[in-house]
């Protein structure tokens, strides 16, 4: 049985489970495991099969050089192995993926990401990925995604090794994960890639809990520096029916300052961060964060959930028209890094999922930059024909101008082309996953 960790309580952890069962829960803002297994060890496997087609713009770089519609797609196969002893507990997944199609022509501009792999590890502290085989319109690789080992006191556990982490509560955009972080657009979140980590949980007297944590990276040059890795500690706690995390580190040598509070509000659920970053060398502190509001209910017998959330992206531009040449140091950075995902200040976010049928629920989730008022909007409908499978499928449509982040964007270069663009680009999905 594969195993998807979801958030539960501590009483439900002590429920009796099937047997061979296993959940994994997040109490309290640390990682534990009910351990009511009934074997030691376990091995679970996941197939993943993503494809997409995308309509190009007339003026797109891609499109001349490749045609339109685009082509891609993309076959991943996980290898899960996890183990439970005594004081400890350890995981291990090896991933081989192979993904091919017609955007391996490289523009140079990093795009929201609709199938977010990771094939590589140049920035990790620990190379564990290996190239089977490179080809014009392909790649195939495999890596290990997982190798850690967690020692397990009664309140203290310790984890070292390759390992997800995440902090903050974005819906969309969650400018306090700074650990390998989704795209707003991803579609596939089963598993978070692993970092090279140290990662130390205290729970406290009360039920708030410590975390200090070590994420170890190599530098552009291969480096392994102080300079290139995270490290901090994040405080959650419990106040009646709130909870306030307070956050503290160093990221790439660069302090931050930490803030999250959530609250229930009349049946729904207010979340809020913010995080202060000390970019000395790129203008001093930038204030980004999100204010989200999400409420769970019943529409005409079946369950559906709705989201409002605002994004204050702090290393953002708020300039009338999109200038690629003239974009911040500090945000093609954290672009190129992979952790921040829009190009300007302000966003607005609204999300809706309705249940159809207790086999078929449908997503839809738009983004609208507040700046140019072009927007992204994506809808999946996900089908799960048996306990062990899923299907999804759907589409990403964008609305905008010339210039606008959500249109169609001047890409400067020195070509005989007379005019070249990125963005603007409309897609359908498809996605299926097999779990055993």
């Amino acid at each position: 049985m594969s195993v998807i960790p979801r958030r539960v309580t501590r009483a439900e952890c002590r429920q009796p489970r099937p047997r061979g069962s296993r959940i994994v829960a997040v109490v309290a803002g640390m990682s534990l495991t009910c351990s009511q297994t009934v074997h030691a060890q376990e091995f679970d496997a996941r197939v993943k099969l993503f494809s997409a087609v995308a309509s190009l713009p007339d003026t797109d770089i891609q499109r001349a050089q490749t045609g339109s519609p685009a082509i891609d797609g993309s076959a991943d196969l996980r290898l899960m192995f996890s183990g439970q002893g005594e004081n400890f507990s350890y995981e291990l997944h090896h991933t081989t993926l192979l993904i091919s199609g017609d955007s391996f022509f490289d523009s140079g501009i990093r795009e929201l990401g609709f199938d977010q792999v990771t094939l590589d590890d140049n920035s990790r502290s620990l190379d564990l990925s290996w190239e089977l085989h490179d080809g014009a319109r392909h790649q195939f690789a495999h890596r290990i995604d997982r190798a850690a080992i967690t020692f397990q006191g009664q309140k203290t556990s310790l984890t070292v090794g390759r390992d997800a982490l995440s902090w903050g509560n974005g819906k969309v955009f969650n400018p306090m994960d700074l650990f390998s972080p989704f795209a707003p657009t991803t579609l596939d979140r089963d598993f978070k890639p692993g970092d090279d980590l140290v990662r130390l949980d205290r729970l406290l007297d009360g039920g708030d809990d410590v975390q200090a944590v070590a994420v170890l990276r190599r530098d552009r040059d291969g480096h392994r520096n102080i300079e290139s890795a995270s490290y901090g500690t994040r405080w959650h706690m419990l106040l009646d029916d709130r909870e306030v995390d307070l956050v503290l580190g160093r990221h790439r040598d660069e302090t931050i300052v930490g803030l999250s509070y959530r609250v229930p509000l009349q049946g729904a659920m207010l979340s809020t961060d913010w995080l202060a970053t000390d970019a000395k060398n790129d203008g001093g502190w930038a204030l980004s964060g999100v204010v989200s509001v999400d409420y769970s209910l019943e529409l005409a017998g079946r369950s559906a959930y709705v989201f409002a959330e605002y994004y204050r992206n702090g290393f953002g531009i708020e300039d009338d028209v999109i200038n690629l040449a003239q974009m911040p140091e500090a945000l093609v950075t954290r672009l190129s890094a992979g952790e921040v995902f829009g190009l300007m200040k302000h966003y607005l976010s609204v999300g809706f999922t309705y249940q159809w049928h207790p086999l078929i629920t449908q997503t839809l989730v738009g983004i609208t930059n507040l700046h140019d008022d072009s927007s992204l909007w994506q809808t999946s409908i996900s089908i799960d024909p048996s306990d062990n499978q899923r299907l999804d499928f759907g589409m990403t449509l964008t609305t905008g101008g010339i210039g606008e982040e959500y249109g169609t964007i001047d890409i400067p270069m020195l070509s005989v082309v007379e005019r070249a663009t990125t963005g603007g680009t409309d897609r359908v999905f498809l996605r299926w996953v097999y779990y055993w």
